[in-house]
């Protein structure tokens, strides 16, 4: 009935929609040109919304736009897991391989990053859809995750999705100071 009203020739699923299909609003574009400006610094960068507004959408737009020549894209949709299991996920994204320990799970994320931004000229981008669900140690993590080289180096581009009710950010403010 929808379709005869709006004259539209096929269902609208928007989870299917193509990229090139999507409507593009001013928004999208701004936001669209934060990442594509991001993506050659490294570093953070924090998309929020309320549900339904097109974050993933947006992420899979510029997920699809990129040349898997030169980036390299890990997206973790799996946001309310422990610490080990948060490392396991990133090296496994990253490296494709899951040691057992903390240490040795934290040095591969590391060397693979390294390796391919250094050696291989490929930009990792690490994606974590519903990031108001981790945990705050999973914060911790992260932030230790980053820093290269004393905190010199910004070989990849960690990219958070969270609603916006984000909870943690003012709970970490409090712990470290």
């Amino acid at each position: 009935m929808y379709r005869a009203f709006y004259q539209l020739q096929k269902p609208v699923n928007h989870k299917s929609i193509a990229v090139e299909e999507l409507f593009i609003s001013s928004s999208f574009k701004e936001a669209r040109a934060r990442l594509d400006y991001m993506k050659d610094k490294g570093g953070f960068v924090l998309i929020s919304g309320p549900a339904g507004v097109g974050k993933t959408t947006l992420l899979r737009s510029f997920a699809e736009s990129l040349d898997r020549k030169f980036f390299k894209i890990a997206y973790a949709p799996l946001a309310t897991v422990s610490v080990i299991d948060f490392y396991r996920q990133l090296a496994h994204l990253l490296a494709g391989i899951v040691p057992y320990k903390k240490d040795l799970l934290f040095r591969t994320i590391q060397d693979t990053i390294i390796q391919l931004a250094l050696n291989k000229k490929i930009i990792p981008i690490i994606i974590f859809d519903d990031s108001h669900f981790l945990k705050n140690e999973n914060f911790f993590e992260l932030q230790l995750l980053s820093n290269f080289n004393f905190d010199s180096l910004s070989p990849a581009l960690f990219i958070l999705v969270a609603q916006p009710h984000l909870p943690v950010f003012g709970e970490i403010e409090k712990a470290c100071f």
